[in-house]
C-alpha cells in the first residue's frame, strides 16, 4: 500500500502554477530517490497516464481529462438524480437505486433506502455482472449491439433464459420503457427500472425500485407509472430531447 501511495503522490505534484514537471522536480516534491521516481513516472507514461514532451518535462495526459470527465458526469447525475429518488422512495416506502453499465457490469451510483430496510440491496460503487434483473435488462436494452453481444452468453447461463427468449426480453423492455422482474437477480427480491435518457437521447442510466416480492401485490402498475415518471424526469434534467 505505501508503494501505490507514493506513486499516486505523483499526480499531486501538479499545479496550475506548474502544469509540467522535470524529473528532478518529481524527486524533489515527493522526496524521493531520482531512481525510484523514475520508476513511477515510466510506469505512468507506459500506461498512457503522462507524455514526455520535447524538453522532457512531464504533463498530465488526456487519459487522465477523459477520465476526469466520466468522474463530473457521475456527479452530475448523482446531484441531479438525489431529489427524484428520494421522493421517489417516499412515494413507494421502498428502496431506489441509479445504475449504468460499465463493461460487461452494471455499476451503482445511488441508493436511496427505505427507512427500515429488511436488507442493504446494493451498496454504491458496487459491481455486478449484467444478467437478467430489472435493472440489467434495461440497461442491455440500451447497449450498443456488438457490447450487447458479448453479455448475452453469461446472462443466459445465469438464468432460465434461452438465447433466443432473452434477446426477445430485451426487445420488449426496449419498446416498454421498462422492465419488472421478480427474483431475476436475487430470489425473493422484485424490482421496477426504467432508462434514464442523456443528453444525446441515450440510455445511458437505469432508475429502480426494488423491494421483497412479498410486497408487490397489485402495485405493480402503480409502481411502474411512478418510476416511469421519475425517470422522465431526471431524463429532462440532463437534457434528453
Amino acid at each position: 500500500m505505501r508503494s501505490v501511495e507514493r506513486a499516486l503522490a505523483i499526480f499531486d505534484c501538479f499545479s496550475a502554477e506548474k502544469p509540467t514537471l522535470s524529473l528532478k522536480e518529481f524527486a524533489l516534491r515527493l522526496g524521493l530517490a531520482k531512481s525510484t521516481t523514475f520508476r513511477f513516472v515510466q510506469a505512468f507514461e507506459e500506461l498512457g497516464y503522462l507524455v514526455r514532451l520535447e524538453n522532457n518535462e512531464y504533463s498530465l495526459s488526456f487519459k487522465l481529462v477523459r477520465l476526469a470527465g466520466f468522474v463530473e458526469s457521475t456527479l452530475d447525475v448523482r446531484q441531479m438524480g438525489r431529489p427524484l429518488m428520494e421522493r421517489l422512495a417516499r412515494a413507494t416506502r421502498e428502496s431506489v437505486t441509479l445504475s449504468t453499465a460499465v463493461g460487461l457490469h452494471r455499476v451503482c451510483i445511488d441508493v436511496v433506502n427505505r427507512p427500515a430496510p429488511l436488507m442493504t440491496v446494493t451498496k454504491v460503487g458496487a459491481h455486478t455482472p449484467l444478467g437478467t434483473g430489472a435493472t440489467s435488462l434495461v440497461l442491455m436494452a440500451h447497449l450498443p449491439e456488438a457490447q450487447l453481444k458479448k453479455i448475452v452468453p453469461a446472462a443466459v447461463k445465469q438464468s432460465s433464459y434461452t438465447r433466443p427468449s432473452l434477446l426477445a426480453e430485451i426487445s420488449q423492455v426496449r419498446e416498454r420503457g421498462y422492465a419488472a422482474s421478480h427474483g431475476g437477480r436475487i430470489a425473493g427480491l422484485s424490482g421496477v427500472a426504467v432508462p434514464v435518457l442523456n443528453a444525446e437521447g441515450c440510455g445511458q442510466y437505469c432508475l429502480s425500485i426494488v423491494l421483497p416480492t412479498a410486497r408487490v401485490g397489485d402495485r405493480l402498475e402503480n409502481l411502474i407509472e411512478l418510476a416511469t415518471r421519475a425517470g422522465a424526469q431526471l431524463s429532462k434534467r440532463l437534457g434528453a430531447p
